[in-house]
């Protein structure tokens, strides 16, 4: 089962911080790279295509002036477009303390 990522918009001073205003879509790509979504799981958790979403994705790069999807994050946070809040962090298994019994 896939979380969904809550819809947000753009904060609507991101061009007065030099943002380039990005589509609602290219901000949900934005924030599927930034967790780590593959192409095929970002495209499965919004319904489009994988097509749809490397067409996105290149626009995004564009828009941003970014050339990869590390590249685009780093631009996302550094802009603003991007926070903490959009990032989920990755479920792991709790591990006993060293010298515990198991």
């Amino acid at each position: 089962m896939t979380a969904t990522i809550p819809e947000r918009t753009a904060p609507a001073d991101q061009s007065a911080r030099g943002a380039p205003a990005l589509t609602p879509r290219q901000l949900d790509i934005l924030r599927c790279i930034a967790n780590g979504s593959s192409v095929k799981e970002t495209a499965k958790e919004l319904c489009i295509s994988t097509s749809t979403v490397k067409t996105h994705s290149r626009s995004l790069y564009d828009a941003l002036g970014a050339g990869d999807r590390a590249h685009a994050v780093g631009l996302g946070f550094r802009l603003g477009l991007l926070d903490s809040a959009d990032v989920r962090l990755p479920k792991t298994e709790a591990t006993p303390p060293q010298g515990a019994a198991a």
